[in-house]
């Protein structure tokens, strides 16, 4: 993975965290003695009953917003589904008998932090979280083909409720829904429900992929289809998927059936892999 900072992959600036409170400090956050060993041993084995938000910023203000895996800044303001998102790693595991003291946790990305239970036994240099990272941030949020597949699965899915009503509304139509008049009036209402969430749905997935080509430096699309500026992404796409299977095949070599989260995201790669294919004009098996 190349280290520089890039329009895609680019490293997040240190984000300032706010104090916390003085009252809940004092009674709940031990100070930290910096240049006291022995004070220090206190502090690091001392039990920790602050909440988790508040052990992050507490971490965060003492030893900075960086992720001691893939020793890369943290972003502290992204949600807890977020690749990046902070979270609090145990050193030593809880399954081994780790603690939750002080001493026993540090700042981690969400993902370097999964990608760290994964391991069993051994260590990884910090290279290695940097780039398992950078490919849950292409599926994620950094792909624009990606973006454009979840957009195009979002507008089917309107599209196909739009169907249905146009079909049930005539009688030739609910016929062929074999539903009756009765039937279809009282699933009307049901289904124009779900075409309001499927259209709220279309239109922030479309959204997102307008403001991942932004980002992205990609000039504004001029219809709903992938053009040629996505080509570029081809490469780094099948370096994800390879990288992906490769990870697939290591669990399941390790007898690990916990794989279908993995899998859905293979599917999604492949998917993207056709797609990019058919509207690049590539020769498609």
């Amino acid at each position: 993975m190349n280290e520089s900072t890039g329009p895609r992959f680019g490293v997040w600036p240190v984000v300032a965290v706010d104090a916390i409170d003085v009252e809940l400090e004092i009674e709940k956050l031990p100070p930290y003695p910096a240049d006291d060993e022995e004070r220090l041993a206190v502090w690091r084995a001392k039990k920790i009953t602050t909440t988790a938000k508040e052990t992050r910023e507490y971490l965060a203000r003492l030893f900075g917003a960086t992720c001691h895996l893939c020793e890369q800044p943290i972003d502290m303001t992204l949600q807890a589904a977020h690749p990046g998102a902070p979270q609090v790693d145990h050193l030593d595991v809880k399954s081994a008998g780790g603690s939750y003291t002080w001493g026993n946790v540090a700042l981690a990305h969400r993902t370097c932090n999964s990608s760290k239970n994964d391991l069993r036994g051994g260590v990884r240099p910090p290279e290695v979280y940097r780039q398992k990272l950078a490919d849950a941030l292409f599926i994620h949020e950094r792909s624009a083909a990606i973006a454009m597949l979840r957009a195009r699965d979002a507008q089917e899915a309107l599209d196909e409720s739009k169907r249905i009503l146009r079909l049930g509304d005539r009688p030739s139509g609910r016929a062929r829904l074999n539903i009756t008049e009765f039937e279809w009036d009282e699933y009307r209402v049901e289904l124009e429900r779900e075409m309001a969430a499927e259209s709220s749905a279309a239109e922030a997935a479309w959204g997102r992929y307008a403001e991942t080509r932004a980002r992205l430096e990609y000039a504004k699309a001029r219809s709903r289809k992938i053009d040629q500026t996505l080509h570029d992404e081809r490469d780094e796409l099948d370096g994800v998927m390879t990288r992906m299977q490769e990870k697939l095949a290591a669990r399941v070599a390790d007898g690990d059936i916990m794989t279908d989260r993995l899998r859905g995201t293979i599917n999604l790669l492949e998917r993207t892999q056709i797609m990019l294919d058919e509207d690049l004009g590539l020769d498609v098996d």
